[in-house]
């Protein structure tokens, strides 16, 4: 959907200036007329994503932004499901991977633990054996 704006109607609008200089900057010579359409997709592509957003909210746009506004919306929480998707299956093979490598280390642990204990109860029979001689 054709959503648009002038420069005229973005200053009454209050765009901040710095972004508003930028966006005239890049219009060139296109700039002159402060009532041609300028097209969102342009600002999009010249003044970025926050820009286009402050324009959907605003009464800078020509067109009622309404329904581009809504469809953004679904998109973006269309877009945020996916992310925690992909975030909660990235966790779960986190989760899994983590147990797989502490079971790993409990049974090492308990191995070497089983060896000290070994050690210890050998040297301590060794000793003693060397006593009763």
């Amino acid at each position: 959907m054709k959503i648009t704006t002038t420069l005229n109607r973005l200053k009454k609008a209050g765009a901040c200036a710095e972004r508003y200089k930028h966006l005239v900057s890049e219009l060139g010579e296109a700039a002159s007329d402060r009532n041609a359409p300028i097209d969102a997709l342009f600002v999009l592509d010249h003044n970025g994503f926050a820009d286009v957003q402050w324009l959907l909210q605003s009464s800078a746009c020509i067109e009622d932004p309404a329904t581009a506004w809504r469809a953004y919306e679904e998109a973006k929480a269309t877009a945020w499901r996916a992310y925690e998707e992909a975030k909660a299956t990235a966790r779960r093979a986190y989760e899994e991977a983590t147990a797989t490598a502490w079971r790993a280390y409990e049974e090492a642990k308990a191995t070497a633990w089983r060896a000290y204990e070994e050690a210890k109860a050998t040297g301590l029979r060794a000793i003693l054996a060397e006593g009763a001689e």
